[in-house]
This record gives C-alpha cells, structure tokens and sequence, in this order.
C-alpha cells in the first residue's frame, strides 16, 4: 500500500489542537497536590545551605564515632529518626522513610541542625498528605509503612489510569458526534470527529470501521482501506482467527477493494470472510446472508451474472426465512437480484424483483424514502429503451431526495448522471450535458475529485461535447477522466481498463485508428490479468476490437482471431441462441469473407440470419443488413462460379 499511515499519537493530537490541556491540567494539579506540589516550586521553605561551607558532620572529641549512615554517627541517625516517631506504623518504616530522604542529601556537605529542618520538613509534607482527603488510603497505608517508592509507583499508574479513562471518554463524544453528523449526511464533520477518536483510541473496532467507512463515502480510498486494515489487525489481535469479527473485518476489506475495482483481492477477502463466518455461525444467520450478499456484489462487478445470481438468490432465502416477505432486508435483496438480472440483459425478471421491492419498502418507509428503488427502475426501462419511462422514474429519485435531503445531498449524482444518460440517448445533448454538469457538481461539492464516479461522468462530458461538434472541450473532459482514473485507481485496476476502452470509441469516431487500438490493447491487457479469459465484459473488448481490425485496419486474420475468442464466452454464457452470438456469427461471417474462406463465411451467416429472422423477424435492420451481406456473398460466388 503506497499511502502512509497517520500519525495515531495522542500526545501530538493534544499538542496539535489543545484538546485535552484543562484535561491535564485538572488531573496533575489534583496529583502533584498529593504528593508533589510542596515540593516543586516552594523552593524558599527550605534551609539554604552554602555549598561552599567547609563545615560538615565533625568529631567532637567526646569518644569514638559509629558510622552508620554516609557519615553519620549513630547517635545522630537515631535524632533524626526520632524526629519521624508517630507518622509510621513501626520502626522499621520510619528507618524507611529515613533512608529514603538520605539518599537525596549530599549527608556530607551538611550541618546536623540543618538536616534536622530537612527531617521536619520531610515530616511536615508527609503529615500533610496524610490529612488529604484527596489521597487515596492505599497511599496513605504505603506512607505509613515507609515505601515511598511503592506510593510513587502507585500515583503514576493512577495518573495513567485517569488520562486513559478520560481518552476513552473523550473519544466517545467525538464518535458520538460523529454519528449525528453523519445521520444529517454531514460527513466532513462527521469523518473530522471519527478521525479524532480514532488518534485517541486507535485499536478500537468501531472507531476503525466508521472511520473506514465515512473515508470510503467522501471518495478517500487509501484511507479507507487503511482503516479497515487496521481494523483487521485489531481483530485479530483480539480474537481468534476464526471469529466472526475477523470474518467481518475480512469483508469490510474486500468491499473496500471491490469499490476501488481491485476485484482479484475484493473477491479473495470476500471469499475468505465467508469461510471464517460459515465456521462461526449458522449457515442460515443474518450474517451469512449479508457476506453471501457482498460476494454476489463482487461477482457481478466481475462479470459473473450467473454466479452472482446465485448467491444472491441465497442471500433471499435466508432473509425470507428469517424476517418474512415484508422485510426491508428482504426488499434489499431482491433488489440485488433485480440488478443482476438487468446486467444480464433480461429486463422483464429484473423489473419483477424490483417492483416486489418497491412495494414492500413503500409498506416500510412510504413514498418518500423509496428514491433508491425508483432510480433503480428507471434503470430498468432505460435498458428496455423506454425512455420516458426511464425518466418518470428517474424524476421520482430526484424529487424525493430534494425533499428529503435537500439539492446537496451525494445520492443525487446518481440521479442527475441517470437523467442525463437518459437525454443523451434520445439525442437532447444540450439537456444531457445540462444534467451531467449537475451530477458533476454534486460530486464535487460532497466527496471532491477522489471518487470513481466522477470518471464516468468526465466521460460523458466529454462524449456529448463530441456529439455537438466541440472537440476542444471534449478532449478537456476526456484528459481530466484519465487523470482522474489514474489518480483513484492506479495502472492495474480493472476500471482503468474499462475507461480506457470507452475513450478508445471516441478516438475511433474521430477517426483516430492508432490511438484506439493502442487503448483497445491496453484495456485488453488490464481485463484479461484482473477478470480472466472466460468473462463476458473481456470477451465485449475482444468483439469491439475485432470489428476494428475487421473494419478499420482491415487486418482480418486478427479480427477472426479476436471475434472466435468473443464468440466463445458469449455462447458459455447465453447459448448458441441469443441476439450478441447471432451478431458475432454475422462479423465472423464478414471476416472470412474479407479473407476468402467463404465457406466458413457461410456457415457462420447461416446462424446468424436463421436466429435473427426467427426471434427479430425479417424486416428488422439488423436482420436486413445480415441478408444483404450474405446474399452479396452469394452473388459473388454464383458470379464466380459462372465464369470458372
């Protein structure tokens, strides 16, 4: 991961933005008045000593000296000691608390009047601690037994103890706040406090994940995914590899993964997730359904409609068994397979599964809070080429988030893109760019130029400035979806193979051959190592490709070679019988022709016309223009035979 990670210090995050200074300034005041106050600036109650002073402790003639202690004599040990009687428990501590002080005075250098001030002194501080209702009586006991490197010991674990107590509360107020922030769809503030708890407690699991999360919401991606990272180091610092919270933050991982279109390790973390969690919990549980749902999420990023299908038809099963037909979770999850069915092209099913969702969360939340599934469906007529449809849907989202949320609120790009979308399809370019520039300005204003979406409406940008003739702004809008694709998602995501292929149509429409091919190849490249051979998105790019060497570059060997391999994952995933393998059959059957395998060329219009005027009929255009190809051929042959 290229991104460094946070400074995480508390002590830096307090310096930085004073947070915590009347904090600590209440907890050492009520500490050092314990036991350290008398002593750090009250520097005139002591006897000052001359450190010049030749005097010291001296024979006075009287006897002999008993050394006892650094140069003293019994006798003077024994005065001083007197001096403690009364403020320990026994003799034993008071030799304590004696040797204690001792060992902080140069003994030598000081007259025995003065070391007595020193004692009284010391005793004075301690009778004063003692009479402190603020001191805990378990070092008032530790003082009375003269271990004063014990209660030492014991204030510093306290003093921890108190600043660590009043992080921890002082990091759920910023959670808190963020939660509130987040429920007014404030999310810079809401990412500012989570940020700020997170530095104060930086191995919490749900400080980690909402910070991961709200990253992933403002289009942060690397922080993001360093959140969640380090959540799933926490969990497993603190549970068993197998526990249902590492299996979690697996999860989290690779959705974050699947977001930024790393899905080689998206699908591996998923994969991972939902082993962990089948080992921990009943295969029948809420959170089962949930990861077999996220896997069904990335397998349809992949591609893979018909896997993605079937874990989420059993992501419905689970929630239909637990929580009954009318639950929100239940309308989610035929949302998801109506999605999935609108990728795989089959527009009636997926309308089926959204309008049971719709009704469903209309029963739940009522018509104001059902944007999600109206946008949906107009997705779903927009496929179906009902234009005005689509819109009437698409209005319904707009209408109902400005209601709710206000012209603000980040679920409008979608919105306002779909709209657009819209109007570009039915040649209104002026309304189309009209609603992609609202969709770019809601984009920027919530999450700036850091999420993906925002590369696909550069695109569309600049598409439509194409169609209105305008190829100065079009390029403009073209060069800022590049930089933005690299930017958020490197050279080696599959998004930025996808892109590239979209800005390569362009190129070809401008008649720029070299540079859509060179982008062709490029996204070739990128879809094969992150999708695989066998994905139907891989087998598109080969098909296009091939119609360009076909007829663009006139390179037919290639264009064959291209199209078989696009032939042969359209048949594994429609069959023999579908309107993109009769299309394919028909370029095929151009290409052998080009190339003077007219009997391949036949075989392959035979199948392409027989399914096109069974299913389209004969007065279709495509069926038309496959005929007239094909009867030409035969023309040809008929003419050439005729003159052999």
């Amino acid at each position: 991961m290229s991104s460094k990670k946070k400074n995480r210090n508390p002590k830096g995050f307090i310096q930085k933005h004073g947070l915590l200074s009347g904090l600590f300034s209440v907890i050492f005041t009520a500490l050092i008045t314990i036991y350290l106050s008398a002593t750090s600036n009250n520097q005139g109650s002591f006897h000052q000593i001359n450190n010049n002073s030749s005097a010291g402790i001296i024979n006075t003639g009287q006897g002999d000296i008993n050394i006892t202690y650094k140069g003293l004599s019994q006798k003077q040990y024994n005065l001083l000691l007197t001096v403690l009687e009364n403020i320990t428990s026994n003799e034993q501590s008071s030799h304590r608390l004696l040797d204690h002080l001792l060992e902080q005075i140069d003994v030598k250098n000081i007259e025995i009047n003065d070391l007595i001030i020193r004692v009284e002194e010391f005793k004075q501080k301690i009778n004063e601690l003692m009479i402190n209702d603020s001191v805990s009586s378990e070092v008032k006991e530790l003082i009375k037994h003269g271990k004063l490197d014990e209660a030492e010991e014991l204030v510093d674990s306290l003093q921890t103890e108190v600043i660590q107590d009043q992080e921890k509360i002082l990091a759920g107020k910023f959670f808190e706040i963020s939660l509130i922030k987040q429920l007014n769809f404030k999310y810079k503030e809401a990412l500012l406090n989570i940020e700020k708890a997170v530095v104060l407690q930086p191995i919490n699991l749900g400080y980690l994940r909402q910070a991961s999360y709200l990253n992933l919401v403002m289009g942060n991606y690397d922080e993001a995914i360093i959140h969640a990272d380090l959540a799933l180091s926490a969990s497993l610092n603190k549970y068993d590899e197998n526990h249902i919270a590492v299996a979690t933050a697996y999860n989290n991982l690779g959705l974050l993964y699947g977001s930024t279109m790393h899905l080689k390790k998206a699908l591996h973390y998923i994969e991972l997730s939902l082993k962990i969690a089948l080992q921990s919990v009943d295969e029948e549980s809420r959170e089962i359904a949930t990861k077999q749902s996220n896997l069904g999420s990335i397998l349809l990023k992949m591609g893979k409609v018909d896997e993605a299908i079937y874990h989420h038809k059993l992501t419905l099963k689970i929630f239909l068994k637990l929580y009954g037909k009318d639950d929100y979770r239940v309308a989610t999850a035929r949302n998801n397979l109506g999605l999935d069915w609108y990728y795989k092209g089959e527009f009636d099913k997926a309308l089926t599964y959204i309008e049971l969702a719709l009704n469903s969360d209309l029963k739940t939340f009522g018509a104001d809070h059902v944007a999600i599934r109206h946008n949906n469906l107009g997705l779903i007529w927009f496929g179906k080429g009902e234009y005005n449809k689509a819109i009437i849907y698409f209005e319904l989202a707009k209408n109902s988030f400005l209601k709710n949320f206000g012209s603000d609120y980040f679920g409008l790009t979608d919105v306002y893109h779909s709209i657009g979308s819209v109007w570009y399809a039915k040649e209104d370019i002026t309304k189309a760019i009209e609603y992609f520039e609202l969709a770019l300005n809601n984009i920027l204003y919530n999450q700036g130029e850091k999420h993906p979406v925002i590369i696909k409406i550069y695109t569309d940008l600049g598409n439509s400035w194409f169609k209105k003739s305008d190829s100065n702004k079009a390029i403009d809008y073209f060069d800022l979806a590049l930089k933005s694709q690299s930017s958020i998602f490197g050279e080696e995501a599959s998004q930025t193979a996808f892109f590239r292929k979209d800005v390569a149509r362009v190129f070809l429409r401008n008649g720029e051959h070299d540079k859509a091919v060179s982008l062709y190849e490029f996204s070739l490249v990128k879809a094969r190592y992150e999708l695989g051979e066998n994905n139907i998105a891989v087998a598109t790019i080969y098909r296009e490709l091939g119609k360009l060497y076909l007829v663009v570059q006139k390179k037919y060997s290639k264009s064959i070679e291209y199209l078989e391999k696009s032939l042969r994952v359209y048949i594994g995933a429609f069959g023999e019988n579908s309107v993109q393998v009769a299309n394919i059959n028909a370029d095929l059957a151009l290409a052998f022709s080009q190339q003077g395998e007219f009997d391949k060329a036949i075989i392959h219009y035979e199948k392409s016309l027989n399914y096109l005027k069974e299913k389209l009929g004969e007065a279709d255009p495509n069926t038309k223009i496959v005929a007239h190809n094909f009867t030409k051929l035969k023309l040809y042959l008929a003419n050439k035979e005729s003159q052999n």
